[in-house]
């Protein structure tokens, strides 16, 4: 997909990264993530959030929601004119787990490029 994470600081329990994706792509498998907290929130363009039962909501810029551990969700920019700016923010349980991140749907993998400079930027790049 066409996304890029750039991480902006982080600790042992604390990460807060921005998201830039590309017009209508996403975070399209329906996953969770079993060792902490998610807080979204919109920086420029606009996002839809599903669960497994359809439209958790929609957001513009400045807007967002708390996505606790475990629960289940995917996301898909949907301005037609522009790329989606997410900023998100991180919080860890200190118990340890297996994996951060687990799609629901076992045969797609749990992959996201990313790339550890500034934001913004004008730059391309990604591992």
């Amino acid at each position: 997909n066409d996304r890029l994470n750039y991480y902006l600081a982080g600790s042992d329990i604390l990460k807060g990264a921005v998201q830039v994706i590309g017009k209508g792509d996403g975070d399209l498998d329906l996953h969770y993530h079993p060792g902490g907290d998610g807080f979204w929130m919109v920086l420029q363009g606009k996002v839809r959030f599903y669960g497994p039962d359809g439209v958790i909501g929609e957001y513009g810029p400045l807007e967002g929601l708390l996505m606790p551990r475990n629960a289940r969700y995917w996301f898909e920019a949907i301005d037609p004119d522009q790329d989606l700016h997410l900023l998100h923010i991180t919080g860890k349980i200190q118990t340890k787990v297996g994996k951060s991140r687990l799609n629901v749907d076992k045969n797609k993998p749990d992959y996201a490029r990313s790339v550890r400079i500034g934001y913004p930027t004008a730059a391309k790049g990604g591992d």
